[in-house]
């Protein structure tokens, strides 16, 4: 994530254009998926975000680094990813 704003309207538009009756959705890396499958993992990454959002806003670092991941969780090096991105959101949050 570079933009917590523009990743969110990337979504957004994502989910209107599966809700336009398209069936499958082939992303950048990993299976294709059903339009289901996508919506659901576009849901989460927006409460993701929501989540990231809402820590910056109160400037609460400690709490943003409690937020669960949406996704491959236990993928090496996804816990940097989310610190990065809190650090993008505007949070002060030291390198691990």
């Amino acid at each position: 994530m570079d933009n917590l704003a523009d990743y969110r309207r990337t979504l957004q538009r994502l989910m209107t254009i599966i809700g336009s009756g398209i069936e499958n959705v082939i992303p950048g890396h990993g299976p294709m998926l059903s339009s289901e499958e996508a919506r659901r993992i576009a849901r989460e990454d927006l409460r993701y975000l929501d989540a990231i959002s809402s820590c910056a806003e109160r400037n609460d670092a400690a709490a943003a680094k409690t937020i669960p991941l949406p996704r491959a969780v236990g993928v090496y090096g996804m816990v940097n990813h989310h610190l990065d991105n809190c650090r993008k959101a505007g949070l002060a949050i030291e390198p691990s």
